[in-house]
């Protein structure tokens, strides 16, 4: 409902100030429609402690675990979560456990390249350097993303310009 009912809200404040015209002109009953606007948010907060149950019942899951989500260093990359594309660090959401929580560590910064995945409390699958992992969760987590630096192994450092000598004065191997 942390989500459900503050939409539900935003809507009836943007409908409430013109009900009471509605009502007079179309003859209906302005205290009859904020009792069907509590009913409405009542069957919200009734639904969502039926769903939560069900689920887990039904699926044989746990939780929900908060799920922290961040990127070593910051803007190194981005992270796909399931269907998300993440780019904002840190991120939290609620996951269930017994499941499947895939991710997914995207290059997208060209100095840096993914590394490793580091987990506080789950076990990361299939290994902690895969770019794809998955991790079942048995417990709220800390993820982590890490990316090092690239570097080019074949690549020319110039780290000294001689332009233009005097012609009396010998450059020797400088460029």
């Amino acid at each position: 409902p942390e989500n459900m009912l503050p939409l539900f809200d935003s809507m009836v404040q943007l409908i409430q100030p013109e009900m009471q015209r509605h009502c007079t002109r179309w003859s209906g009953d302005y205290e009859q429609w904020n009792y069907n606007v509590q009913k409405v948010r009542n069957l919200i907060i009734a639904r969502y402690n039926a769903v939560v149950p069900g689920l887990k019942s039904c699926y044989n899951i746990t939780g929900p675990f908060s799920v922290k989500v961040n990127m070593d260093p910051p803007a190194a990359g981005q992270i796909q979560l399931n269907s998300l594309s993440l780019s904002n660090f840190p991120w939290t959401g609620n996951y269930y456990g017994g499941m499947d929580t895939k991710l997914t560590a995207i290059e997208i910064n060209q100095q840096y390249k993914f590394d490793h995945w580091e987990s506080i409390n789950n076990t990361i699958l299939p290994n902690a350097t895969s770019k794809e992992i998955t991790v079942k969760l048995t417990a709220g987590d800390s993820i982590v993303a890490v990316y090092v630096p690239r570097v080019v192994a074949d690549s020319v450092v110039i780290n000294e310009i001689n332009y233009n000598s005097a012609p009396s004065f010998d450059p020797g191997d400088w460029v």
